[in-house]
């Protein structure tokens, strides 16, 4: 039964850009409270991309911690249910001041947390 259910939900697809203002590196970590993504470096306009499906109580997060050269660890929350249970190719773009995500074609920026 919990496969049927797990089907039925469709898969996301979160694509993360780094677009440092000063093209370098970034250092990235995803982890939900069901999965760790483990580290990653990215290096200018490279992506880093994974995928999942919703869970069906519709409390999925994804969190990041972004790193650029600077050395400051930045925090912003790449997917939230409630947020972005519209979006099944969530895209983002990752700057040293703010998280920006394409939605319905438009760029909605938000600052990074502590």
């Amino acid at each position: 039964m919990v496969n049927v259910c797990s089907s039925l939900r469709p898969r996301v697809w979160v694509e993360i850009f780094n677009k440092a203002n000063d093209h370098r590196d970034l250092t990235i970590h995803c982890w939900s409270k069901d999965d760790d993504l483990h580290f990653h470096v990215l290096k200018y306009d490279q992506m880093y991309q994974f995928t999942f499906r919703p869970n069906i109580w519709g409390t999925t997060k994804f969190h990041c911690d972004v790193v650029f050269g600077d050395g400051f660890r930045r925090r912003y929350m790449a997917y939230k249910f409630g947020r972005d249970k519209g979006c099944r190719h969530c895209v983002w773009h990752l700057n040293e001041n703010q998280a920006c995500k394409l939605s319905r074609g438009d760029w909605i920026c938000i600052d990074y947390t502590e």
